[in-house]
């Protein structure tokens, strides 16, 4: 087989046909994985026990796809997510979440956002809503290019370790509203 010419200014080497498709089986398996047990695989990421060493086969399944299919977004993009109170730091009262105003957060699973003016209905009735701006730059992964099972969602993934400020904070009928920015 011929080898492919590669600029030597970009020092990189060039991938196989039949690499980048196997590449591409492992990262629609892992989203599609994700979009029926992402709850119970984010619960593994944030308690320690889903690590490289303690699950190496789960870890190069599920989250080693996800982790290199992340691509910077060439504009900035406004965000929903819907979460409930168990979301909350520990030591917030749900009774008044302007304590909040300020802070920054970081989520050490992947964070799933809606790039919609509103959650998706079953997130969107949620006691809380995260608006999250997105700037330029920030890495994401579309999950609807690669066989999400929410589509219409518009569902976006965000980078483990993901970390946001909140900017604002205030309530809209029976819901607390965060408006938050991701941080590079």
């Amino acid at each position: 087989m011929p080898r492919q010419a590669v600029s030597p200014a970009t020092e990189q080497r060039a991938v196989p046909a039949w690499r980048h498709e196997q590449e591409q089986e492992r990262l629609q398996h892992a989203v599609e994985d994700y979009s029926e047990f992402g709850p119970g695989l984010n619960r593994d990421l944030r308690d320690g026990t889903l690590t490289p060493e303690s699950q190496p086969e789960r870890w190069t399944s599920d989250v080693a796809p996800l982790d290199r299919a992340m691509s910077r977004i060439p504009a900035s993009m406004d965000t929903t997510r819907g979460v409930d109170w168990d979301w909350l730091p520990a030591g917030v009262d749900p009774r008044d979440l302007t304590v909040l105003t300020g802070r920054r957060m970081r989520e050490p699973s992947f964070t799933s956002v809606s790039a919609r003016d509103r959650p998706p209905l079953r997130f969107g009735e949620r006691p809380i809503l995260l608006r999250m701006h997105l700037p330029t730059g920030t890495r994401v992964l579309d999950l609807s290019r690669y066989g999400s099972s929410f589509v219409p969602e518009r569902e976006r993934l965000l980078p483990r370790g993901t970390s946001w400020r909140v900017h604002r904070v205030y309530r809209r009928r029976r819901q607390w509203v965060l408006e938050c920015e991701v941080e590079p």
